[in-house]
């Protein structure tokens, strides 16, 4: 527990906590940069600039960044089946009515001018297939239900901020 008069419990290993002295919360920021990594190289692919040394990605070895491109390949491949025009750079959606603004990962359209937002989320660990070791949900899944009842799950926070796009 971290906390001056009251304990605050947060669910972290020896080594997260380790990270976590010097003032700021190192976890975070590192899964953002690895967020950010991502989104370049994803990007990168479909803009076709993919770097010809693939570990200057710096996302993880060759052979996984490689696993990954192929993934991304099958996706591409669903795309250009759908006759899909790939917009990867950069991409910032606003609403001057509610005044909220976002950059998409990917955004496509097609010859009858459908549009699609792809938006990909980076999480520790494989949140569709592992389960919740504590809390109110303990068991089930954790994307589908929150760690606690009464808050949002992952994937209701990601339909929420997808919708908002609409």
């Amino acid at each position: 527990f971290i906390g001056l008069t009251k304990p605050i419990f947060f669910n972290f290993s020896i080594k997260d906590l380790i990270l976590l002295i010097g003032g700021g919360f190192l976890i975070i920021k590192s899964a953002l940069e690895i967020g950010t990594k991502v989104d370049v190289l994803t990007r990168d692919f479909f803009a076709g600039n993919l770097k010809s040394d693939l570990s200057q990605y710096k996302v993880g070895d060759v052979q996984m960044v490689e696993g990954f491109l192929k993934q991304l390949q099958t996706i591409k491949d669903a795309m250009d089946k759908r006759g899909e025009t790939v917009l990867a750079n950069d991409i910032l959606l606003y609403d001057n009515a509610s005044g909220i603004a976002g950059t998409v990962d990917l955004l496509t359209y097609d010859a009858n001018g459908n549009f699609r937002i792809y938006d990909m989320k980076t999480m520790r660990g494989n949140q569709f297939q592992l389960t919740h070791r504590g809390g109110d949900n303990k068991g089930q899944s954790r994307y589908t239900t929150p760690y606690k009842n009464g808050k949002l799950s992952n994937q209701e926070k990601h339909q929420r901020q997808l919708s908002g796009y609409r």
